[in-house]
């Protein structure tokens, strides 16, 4: 049952990581290039492969953002249904990349509220019992922050959007594109199994394992600048061990807003005399 829940977890905080934009390596940025690189698209007709590239592009300038994400799983283990729900607010900066959560989960009829901060050297937590701050700097744990921050430059979303941009339905809707697949092309399965497991190192054992049998995905951007506004995604995903296989179906929606308007997140005092815990499990 532990090891269901570790896999249930890492699942969750996937596909959040996957959408939390905005913590780009990039430390300048050209604030030309939103006018001068998108000039006459109103008039123009561009193909699904153009539409892709500049959004590759666009994304590159994300320095921060604000996200309104809702993760909905459901985990099917021989018949047995365990439902978790996760709301989450987050703010991101760069120079230093900072990145906070806060909001809850309810996971096997349990309810708490998740409040964190991560920065490029520790994970700040706060005890939902004591409502003391804790300070992470173990080596395995920073591993896993460090592969969420990478995470959170949208290169794992964006391999999945080019894994499939010949199949990809993309409509005009004046101000904004919509861009929309659904499937299970062999091609997409794979950019999501990498999603994953550089993502959660902790689930690269399970990757030979684990299936994908459905994938639905919806990306709203503005048609002016190619900057992401809205996100969604469904999935169904099969994890064996030995006769045993569990089911995943998780649907994610996130909105995004301030993109490069947040002012740089600073640690409050008490996030930052927060006493250090040590992690060996």
């Amino acid at each position: 049952m532990k090891k269901i829940k570790r896999i249930l977890m890492a699942l969750a905080i996937c596909s959040l990581s996957i959408v939390a934009v905005g913590c780009s390596s990039n430390e300048k940025k050209d604030n030309t290039k939103e006018t001068t690189e998108t000039k006459d698209n109103k008039n123009e007709k561009l193909s699904n492969e153009e539409i892709v590239k500049k959004i590759n592009e666009a994304t590159k300038e994300i320095k921060s953002s604000k996200i309104q994400a809702e993760n909905k799983m459901v985990m099917n283990l021989a018949g047995n249904k365990t439902e978790t729900a996760i709301n989450m607010n987050m703010e991101t900066s760069s120079d230093p990349v900072v990145v906070k959560m806060g909001g809850s989960m309810n996971a096997m009829g349990q309810q708490v509220s998740l409040d964190m901060y991560f920065t490029e050297d520790a994970v700040y937590s706060k005890n939902v019992i004591t409502k003391e701050w804790v300070k992470i700097t173990d080596p395995s744990m920073r591993k896993t922050m460090e592969a969420q921050k990478n995470a959170s430059n949208m290169d794992q979303m964006l391999g999945i959007m080019d894994s499939v941009q010949k199949n990809l339905k993309i409509e005009d809707k004046g101000s904004e594109y919509e861009i929309s697949y659904s499937g299970s092309d062999e091609s997409v399965k794979e950019a999501l199994k990498e999603a994953i497991a550089k993502s959660q190192p902790n689930l690269k054992n399970y990757m030979q394992n684990l299936s994908i049998d459905q994938f639905d995905f919806f990306y709203k951007v503005d048609k002016s600048t190619f900057m992401p506004k809205e996100y969604s995604m469904k999935t169904v995903i099969k994890i064996s061990q030995g006769e045993k296989e569990m089911s995943f179906d998780m649907d994610l929606k996130a909105t995004l807003s301030d993109i490069n308007k947040v002012a740089p997140i600073t640690l409050p005092d008490e996030v930052k005399n927060a006493k250090e815990m040590k992690t060996n499990q």
